[in-house]
């Protein structure tokens, strides 16, 4: 899945927060991208699994580069909720609405026009499963507000404030997976970044 090219709002270089379900059917033989942005050598962000099932939380930039791995091994056959966000020097994945792994970085990613592709990365394996409610937002979320987006199981509507959760107006893009049939994938932010899928059939909908 590959979003248009040259979207400033998704051109993310300071605090960000990318997250997905997933669900992996096996074990990639590389790494996989679940959900990123840039090129094999300028990687503005990128959320990847390891074929050891860690997750790698990934920013290249001019000044260093940022990996992040998960302390949480993933299995096969179940769903996560994974989620990274940087908020100003600190960075920390989630994993099913605990932060699993932090790390401070005063980089700067590499600005770069490439669209945000997930399920596949530039000279690597496409990821092996399933995802489903992926999102961006140009902020870092709070714990509260991860949680409760873990709490509700994919059914909180990540563009309207509820709850703990009040970050609907940092939303830059919000693909819910549930068109059910075709090849683009609608964007139910405001900013209406539809999304183009390949090689997938309408079998592979969530």
């Amino acid at each position: 899945v590959a979003t248009a090219s040259n979207i400033s709002a998704l051109d993310i270089t300071a605090d960000i927060t990318i997250e997905s379900w997933v669900k992996i059917s096996s074990m990639p033989n590389d790494w996989a991208r679940i959900i990123g942005k840039g090129t094999s050598s300028q990687r503005t962000y990128g959320l990847w699994l390891r074929n050891n099932g860690k997750l790698l939380f990934q920013i290249y930039g001019a000044n260093g580069y940022l990996d992040l791995f998960s302390n949480t091994t993933l299995s096969t056959g179940a769903w996560y909720h994974i989620l990274a966000t940087r908020s100003g020097n600190t960075v920390t994945i989630y994993v099913n609405g605990v932060a699993d792994g932090t790390i401070t970085y005063s980089g700067t990613p590499y600005s770069t026009s490439e669209p945000l592709t997930f399920g596949y990365g530039n000279n690597h394996a496409h990821f092996p499963g399933k995802l489903d409610e992926v999102a961006v937002w140009d902020k870092g979320l709070s714990a509260a507000e991860i949680t409760t987006l873990y709490n509700s199981g994919g059914g909180l509507d990540a563009s309207s404030n509820s709850g703990n959760y009040n970050s609907a107006t940092n939303l830059v893009g919000y693909w819910k997976m549930d068109d059910g049939s075709g090849t683009s994938l609608t964007d139910s932010s405001s900013n209406s970044n539809t999304a183009t899928m390949s090689n997938m059939s309408d079998a592979d909908w969530v």
